[in-house]
């Protein structure tokens, strides 16, 4: 499997063409994803539907032991904590084991992390049906559903320009981000506001800028 190499940014300052990392670092995971499922022997990745253990893809694993990363926090789950630190609609990769019935499992590790967070570029716009909302996020068109979207700390008809959100959920093949889950953080604050933006280097100069997925980065 091709694993994508991903940079995660905090925004010292935003304009409307340029964004000044203060700091940055790295990780890896997969890129555009068209829906959940097996991803390889042992790795299971798919949206979070219940609790009590996690269910995962009809799944129910038993994660008592197993380690977790959320948003690069890494702790223990005890096995009926899990509700505390993950939420229904998040998009998590989970190591383990399924057992021979196809719905029960062991994990070992679970790992969270939004696939955009940043600011609302403008005012979303509703489809006639007014089941669906479209707004941009650096550039990324993200797409809520009235009906099956998670939102925490915001919900479907408070959603505006300058809102701070986390967003986990499935890239379709237009490119769209079909969210699963929506988190409000706050509202954006140039040269304050912390965002994460992933994508392919490209046109690095050598010395302290490129770009990232449409975005001019400077760094010191």
């Amino acid at each position: 499997m091709k694993i994508s190499r991903y940079k995660r940014f905090m925004v010292a300052a935003l304009t409307l063409s340029s964004v000044l990392l203060a700091a940055c670092g790295g990780g890896g995971g997969g890129g555009s994803v068209a829906g959940g499922g097996i991803g390889g022997t042992g790795m299971t990745s798919g949206t979070v539907t219940g609790f009590g253990s996690v269910f995962v893809n009809g799944i129910e694993f038993d994660t008592d032991g197993a380690s977790r990363d959320v948003d690069d926090r890494v702790d223990i789950s005890n096995g009926s904590d899990d509700d505390t630190v993950l939420d229904i609609g998040m998009v998590v990769t989970i190591i383990g084991t399924i057992n021979d019935d196809g719905v029960t499992g062991t994990a070992e590790s679970i790992t969270y992390d939004d696939a955009i967070e940043g600011p609302v570029a403008a005012a979303p716009v509703e489809d006639p049906d007014g089941l669906s909302k479209t707004f941009d996020i650096f550039g990324i068109t993200v797409i809520v559903e009235r009906n099956s979207t998670v939102f925490a700390e915001t919900d479907y008809a408070s959603l505006a320009k300058d809102d701070l959100l986390e967003v986990s959920g499935y890239f379709d093949g237009s490119g769209n981000l079909r969210a699963t889950r929506v988190e409000k953080q706050g509202v954006l604050v140039l040269g304050k506001s912390g965002v994460e933006l992933r994508g392919n280097v490209k046109g690095f100069d050598g010395v302290d800028s490129f770009t990232l997925s449409g975005v001019s980065v400077t760094f010191d």
